[in-house]
Formats: structure tokens, sequence, C-alpha cells
């Protein structure tokens, strides 16, 4: 391999990891007072931390501000309801208790939330994102198993960040 072909490949090499930091690593936007509560309430549900409570009486886990050290890793899945109590996410290693961005907010309609960077969701969805942080060593996860024990019982909690929504009725 001659210089100006090794050059060429590390140059390849160095975007490439460049990129992939970029997309295993999506950072939240954080939303504006006003947008949140054109919205909808920003208030937790009273018997749950950290949670936003919809119209329908289930919850949805909030993440903490910081999402630590911890690496995201590419995500694909669906928001379902686990029973009445929760929001979980379903992919292919089964359902776990989804907590969603700090800063999100339930959406208009009372049965959605809004994320900070603008993304809709509600059950039924289809998502890609990235996961993890916001979670572990907050006390959060402790606080959840206490209120809620039907949505995390033999469920780990899965912290979503959302970047692309596909609605049941657009697949």
């Amino acid at each position: 391999m001659n210089k100006a072909t090794a050059a060429a490949a590390s140059a390849a090499l160095l975007a490439l990891a460049l990129v992939g930091c970029t997309i295993a690593a999506p950072q939240p936007v954080l939303s504006s007072p006003s947008a949140a509560q054109d919205e909808g309430s920003l208030a937790g549900a009273a018997d749950t931390p950290n949670a936003l409570e919809l119209a329908d009486g289930s919850r949805v886990l909030v993440g903490a501000s910081e999402r630590g050290g911890v690496t995201l890793a590419r995500i694909s899945g669906k928001i379902v309801s686990i029973g009445t109590s929760c929001w979980g996410f379903e992919d292919e290693r089964g359902v776990h208790a989804l907590a969603v961005d700090h800063g999100s907010t339930v959406g208009s309609d009372g049965l959605s939330v809004v994320t900070p960077n603008g993304m809709r969701i509600a059950v039924g969805d289809e998502v890609l994102g990235g996961s993890g942080g916001g979670v572990r060593g907050t006390g959060r996860e402790e606080q959840w198993r206490s209120a809620l024990p039907d949505c995390l019982e033999g469920r780990g909690v899965y912290p979503v960040y959302i970047d692309t929504v596909t609605p049941p009725a657009q697949r």
C-alpha cells in the first residue's frame, strides 16, 4: 500500500468513526418552557416519582437530566402498554419498562408523550433511537419498582432516546 492509499484509508476510517459516534450517541435537544406548556402537563404522577401520568391512568417513566457516561446503543422496537400501569419498549429480547428522556411532556391529547426533541410517541408506535443512561445510579429505578410493582416485576428499565417514529397507520 502506498502513502496516498494509506492516507486515504486512514481518513476514511476516521470519518466512519466520527459518524459512528454521532449515530451511536444522539443527544437530546431540550425543549423550551413555552413548547412544553403547549404540549400539556409537566407534572409527574403524584404517587409515582419521575413519571408522567397519562389521561388513561398509565405512567411513562422519565429518566434523569444527566445521562452519565453510559454509551448509547442504537435500538428499534415498539412502544407497548404493560397492563394498565405503564408503557414498555418491546424488541427482540422482550418487553422492558420504558423510560423516556428528561424533559418529555404529556401530549395535548393526554395519551401521547412528546420528547424534548419533538417526537410524539404513543402505544403502538415503532421507534428508532438510542438506549442507555439517565437511570442507573440515580435511585429512579428503585422508586419506580416501589411505586409500580406491576410495571417492573421481572423487567428491567429501558431508557430510550427516540429519533424516528412510525405510527401504526403509516406502516
